[in-house]
């Protein structure tokens, strides 16, 4: 079950990511919109590594438990 809410989180992250990444690409942004841009890609990136990790430690921990 976490691995079926681990992929649909980072399924949707990385989509809201890719969105935020086109539109950074397809200008039109003043520089604080695309500083803002930006640092919503990185959190973006930083959440999806937390999750993986997260999901990583649970599945090493499952196999320790067996």
């Amino acid at each position: 079950m976490i691995d079926d809410f681990t992929r649909v989180v980072i399924k949707n992250l990385e989509e809201a990511r890719r969105a935020r990444v086109d539109s950074l690409i397809a200008g039109g942004s003043d520089l604080g919109a695309y500083k803002y841009g930006c640092g919503e890609i990185h959190g973006l990136d930083i959440a999806i590594a937390e999750i993986r990790a997260v999901q990583e430690k649970a599945e090493h921990n499952h196999d320790t438990d067996d």
